[in-house]
């Protein structure tokens, strides 16, 4: 009667709808999380049905009935889940009431919780990356070194590598990999947010740092990263030509160039 009850149903049911909405997810997203909620409903649904044809067969033929006697009236932990229960049920529609009621606070309140599908590494690591409005590679490096200079102002800053021309060896396995060029540089930081005592998180210090660049940098680009869980997209729209006439191809290029 324990298995079949409704309760251990609605348990089983309210656990995979949480996780159902995870099954409609688009695009990669959803193709790379699709595998947690069919993982999850399918384990769900296995274990309430052995639980329900299984284990009871198997309890009768391996099991005997116990010959002690109950101790439930000298559970603490039972009476106080029993005499709470009774008291639910006996004042139902104010239990149903205050449970509704606290399913749209939260409901509420969830708009107002910030809210990321893939949170940023917990690492003491952040980098920065330069694109110089300049080809010239000797100019690269002095613009590197007027950044690094900011970096060296920062007490959070225990060291950092530069690279100039191309980007460092990947130092976290979600680092996007540049292609080398005369106009690209580098910069990878370890940090210590004790030392200065001014940031709690490494969002904020890479906010401060990015602000510091800003203020000084006319024309070319500099970026500051925190690691992440994912490779990192700047939200840019890759538009693809393809044909077999070349020439026409180039045209049609910079016909979208020039529209964009």
């Amino acid at each position: 009667m324990a298995v079949t009850s409704p309760l251990k149903l609605t348990v089983t049911l309210t656990t995979a709808a949480a996780f159902s909405p995870l099954l409609t997810l688009p695009g990669a997203t959803g193709e790379f999380l699709i595998a947690i909620p069919q993982i999850v409903i399918l384990s769900l649904t296995a274990s309430y049905l052995v639980a329900l044809l299984v284990t009871p067969a198997v309890a009768v033929l391996a099991f005997r009935p116990s010959q002690r006697k109950s101790a439930e009236k000298g559970n603490l932990i039972l009476r106080f889940f029993t005499a709470t229960l009774r008291r639910a049920l006996q004042y139902r529609w104010l239990t149903v009431s205050v449970a509704f009621g606290i399913l749209v606070v939260v409901v509420i309140a969830s708009d107002s919780l910030p809210s990321q599908l893939f949170p940023n590494a917990d690492k003491n690591i952040i980098y920065v990356d330069i694109t110089n409005d300049q080809t010239d590679i000797k100019d690269t490096d002095q613009l590197t070194r007027r950044i690094e200079k900011i970096l060296a102002q920062q007490p959070e800053i225990v060291s950092y590598t530069s690279s100039i021309g191309d980007d460092l060896p990947r130092f976290y396995i979600t680092t996007s990999i540049a292609v080398a060029t005369s106009d690209f540089s580098q910069i990878m930081m370890r940090l210590d947010l004790e030392r200065g005592g001014r940031f709690s998180t490494y969002q904020a210090l890479a906010d401060h740092l990015q602000r510091e660049i800003n203020a000084t940098l006319r024309g070319p680009t500099a970026i500051v990263r925190l690691l992440e869980s994912t490779e990192p997209k700047d939200g840019s729209v890759v538009v693809q030509v393809s044909g077999k006439d070349l020439n026409r191809i180039a045209e049609v290029a910079q016909e979208v160039q020039h529209r964009l």
